[in-house]
């Protein structure tokens, strides 16, 4: 409708929201696999932005966020790949290696903590290719480079993302569009006449025989483009180098905020009307809570608040002490049972040269971060790496290799090489089959490394007897050992659940779930008192991200039952942190099981259920800085760990990263809604923020941004539920001569 439009609820039925003057709406709209029917109701209002509800606010925000993109959408110096995504500025900042990279910000209203309505301005980035499609294309080279891809249309100045659909036989000068009507215009011709004049260059010296490419609009219909004006995006994978550049400290990215601020918002309309944007960010009070106490091994704790007959640090030494701690024989791991049987799986060409080294320094980390009376001794099994390094050629030479091997059930690491058939922004299809093939046909639990640092970081070196041998890289030593115990630590320990440290103070709730949706695989991770206990599960869904009310039922209801007879006590507050969106259907549902386990007897007559939606991402994140006034000057600086900026009694922001952890960027605070649920919020924020202390388990000296129960969840997702060709990987019938030809 090119309106703005929401959908509100009143006493559980949806009601739609459209401006008075929309014009008629459809008495229908197609759903997937549904269609809806639009009520009109005789009922018109004033929006007041003066005289605000909880429904209006909800409203307010939506007209408003629709109405301040028009001016910005307007603004010759600016474009934006999608609505609703960010605006660039049309020159870019950078360019390197026929890379562009482009600088801009996001923007949304939202509700400050006093009752405005304010604009959440962020800085973004993206990288473009300087150079456009190529002129002449074949179907063969489209299909195996271009299509799929996602690039910038240069539609005149309109600068959009498409995705590459299709490629056409005929070039722009010969390809017909109908137009509305009814008269037919070559794409050449159509894309001149649309286009502001005086044209840009690019546009003028367009080939007659440029080839013509399609892309789907987000109406799903198929639309023509001219192929030497489409850019392709840059996956972050190809500029890990110049990634950096994005990265912006807090004083460049608090200053580019402000500049962004001052050229872009101070001519915003709402209609008619002027909107008046401050001059400076908001200035808000803060709540600190204080990195828990933990507990390792040997009964040893650590505190930072000051906690009596423990040992004391202070903030800015608490990461490093954690990771001495860990090294400290008589400290160490918090859970200290000996090893399972442990493997090995190494490709051939690593095997046959560094492997024996690389094993050689990886049992010496192991055995002083987790010593044992016998030292961690792998079986090594090695597979067939020769050949194209594709996804199915790897993960049959694994299988092949483990099977020929006569592995027993177990923990593994298992070293791939990275596929040479895996597209862009695509996930690793490769990972994932080899985990889950390797514990559905072996019952072996593996984590997964690649080649490439370990062939950075061992060299050659011919003896003085003659003999060969592979020793570490004197230039690599620090990146060789940090590499080692992150190995050690992820892929060894934490996959055998052997967990660092606890907590030494117990939660506010007595258990806490985390829920996540992937792929219709739905994660749940129950957490105990002291983090100590925590139950992964996974359980498959037809649903990819909504849960229906009668799955979510089942699912806390099983889970609860099996940790309400392992407790030895009653589990009476009961916690959700749903990543993402917490749907109305699986509030529902929570609520009905612990009904229904009160009823059995299960859970105590008084438990509570409290449910948190904790959003990884926003379409512009708020940051909190922290400006230190000396003598006159101001720095500005990332808010320390541990703040909290409460907008209300169910909303709040965390800095679960800052000060004094965070080495390079800014922080990014976690938002957090509450949802429903008697347990206060500041009670659910600091129960939140101690097992955010807990998920840095993989870097001790480190901060984490979310909690455990988000990124073990994470974890157990990442390898379950990628989506993986299994139809390749049974019927592909090939030979090593077509593998090399591919």
């Amino acid at each position: 409708m090119k309106k703005p439009v929401t959908v509100i609820e009143r006493d559980g039925e949806p009601y739609l929201v459209v401006p008075a003057n929309s014009g008629p709406l459809p008495a229908d709209f197609t759903l997937v696999r549904t269609k809806v029917s639009i009520e009109p109701l005789n009922e018109t209002f004033i929006l007041d932005f003066t005289k605000r509800s909880p429904e209006t606010d909800e409203i307010c925000l939506r007209f408003l966020r629709f109405e301040i993109q028009k001016p910005l959408r307007n603004n010759f110096r600016l474009w934006q790949p999608k609505s609703g995504y960010p605006f660039y500025e049309r020159n870019p900042k950078e360019t390197f290696r026929s890379i562009q990279l482009f600088s801009g910000f996001q923007i949304r209203p939202v509700i400050t903590n006093d009752g405005n309505i304010g604009l959440c301005l962020d800085v973004t980035s993206c990288f473009v290719s300087a150079t456009p499609l190529p002129t002449v294309l074949d179907y063969d080279t489209f299909s195996r480079e271009w299509k799929g891809k996602h690039c910038i249309y240069h539609f005149g100045d309109q600068w959009y993302e498409i995705k590459l659909h299709a490629l056409d036989n005929r070039n722009v000068s010969e390809y017909p569009l109908c137009l509305e009507s009814g008269q037919s215009v070559k794409l050449l011709n159509y894309i001149h006449d649309q286009a502001s004049k005086p044209i840009s260059s690019e546009l003028a010296n367009l080939a007659e025989n440029a080839a013509v490419v399609f892309y789907l609009n987000p109406r799903n219909e198929e639309r023509a483009a001219a192929a030497p004006l489409c850019y392709p995006l840059v996956d972050l994978s190809e500029v890990q180098r110049q990634h950096r550049l994005a990265i912006f400290p807090p004083s460049q990215r608090y200053r580019s905020t402000l500049h962004f601020a001052d050229q872009y918002l101070q001519n915003l309309r709402f209609g008619n009307i002027p909107i008046k944007v401050a001059s400076k960010p908001l200035e808000v009070t803060t709540r600190y809570f204080c990195i828990p106490d933990l507990e390792f091994g040997n009964r040893q704790k650590l505190s930072v608040r000051g906690s009596p007959n423990v040992c004391h640090v202070k903030l800015v030494d608490a990461g490093k002490m954690r990771l001495k701690l860990l090294h400290d024989p008589n400290t160490g791991f918090f859970i200290k049972t000996p090893l399972d049987r442990q493997y090995l799986i190494l490709p051939r060409s690593i095997h046959d040269s560094m492997g024996v080294q690389f094993l050689k320094d990886l049992k010496s980390t192991l055995q002083d971060l987790f010593p044992q009376p016998s030292s961690y001794s792998p079986k090594v099994v090695n597979y067939n790496d020769y050949g194209a390094k594709s996804f199915v050629r790897q993960t049959h030479a694994i299988i092949e290799a483990v099977k020929a091997a006569g592995t027993q059930p177990g923990y593994g690491i298992v070293m791939l090489h990275h596929v040479s058939d895996r597209a862009s922004r695509q996930e690793d299809q490769l990972e994932a089959a080899v985990v889950r093939k390797l514990y559905d046909e072996f019952d072996l639990r593996v984590g997964i490394i690649h080649c490439d640092m370990i062939k950075g970081c061992y060299r050659e070196v011919i003896e003085d007897d003659g003999r060969r041998r592979y020793r570490s890289d004197p230039t690599r030593m620090k990146s060789l050992r940090g590499y080692l115990r992150n190995v050690a630590i992820n892929k060894v320990l934490l996959i055998n659940r052997k967990w660092p440290y606890v907590l030494a103070e117990r939660l506010h709730a007595d258990i806490t779930i985390g829920i996540d949706v992937k792929n219709n695989t739905c994660g749940l991770l129950a957490v105990g008192q002291y983090g100590a206990d925590i139950r992964p599960e996974l359980k498959e869904s037809r649903q990819k991200e909504q849960l229906k009310s009668e799955q979510i039922k089942k699912y806390i209801y099983d889970l609860l039952y099996e940790e309400a007879q392992g407790s030895p006590e009653p589990l009476k507050t009961i916690v959700i942190h749903r990543d993402g969106i917490c749907w109305p259907s699986e509030l529902q549902g929570a609520q009905q099981a612990i009904l229904a386990l009160r009823k059995k007897g299960i859970l105590p007559p008084d438990a509570t259920l409290t449910v948190l939606q904790i959003a990884k991402s926003s379409p512009a994140p708020l940051r909190l800085y922290h400006i230190d006034k000396k003598n006159g000057q101001s720095r500005i600086e990332n808010a320390q760990v541990g703040n909290a900026y409460f907008i209300s009694d169910t909303e709040a922001y965390l800095c679960s990263t800052g000060q004094p952890f965070l080495r390079q960027g800014t922080a990014r605070p976690l938002h957090i809604k509450k949802v429903s649920g008697p347990l206060p919020l500041a009670d659910c924020i600091e129960d939140l923020y101690a097992l955010t202390v807990l998920a840095t388990w993989s870097q001790p000296e480190g901060c984490a941004r979310y909690p455990i129960t988000q990124k073990l969840n994470d974890r157990y997702l990442r390898d379950a539920a990628t989506n993986y060709d299994n139809d390749a990987l049974d019927f592909t019938d090939y030979t090593d001569d077509e593998e090399e030809a591919a």
